[in-house]
């Protein structure tokens, strides 16, 4: 689903100079903890920052956000 990856891609960008794990638990409306595990399963340091990903890095994760839902 298009909007839904838009949606994780938007949230990760929302806060600049922040790295992914807040800016997605902000834009997203989850917390800190859920983002980590998130971030854990799709391989990702809890470090990393939006644009420091591939777009391969931000397909798994997409997947294993939903995958959450």
């Amino acid at each position: 689903d298009p909007d839904k990856f838009m949606h994780l891609v938007k949230a990760g960008f929302g806060e600049k100079r922040k790295t992914l794990r807040n800016s997605l638990a902000g834009g997203l409306r989850m917390n800190a903890g859920e983002v980590g595990k998130l971030l854990t399963k799709a391989k990702l340091p809890e470090n990393a920052r939006a644009q420091e990903l591939s777009f391969d890095q931000w397909y798994q994760l997409y997947k294993e956000f939903l995958n959450s839902l």
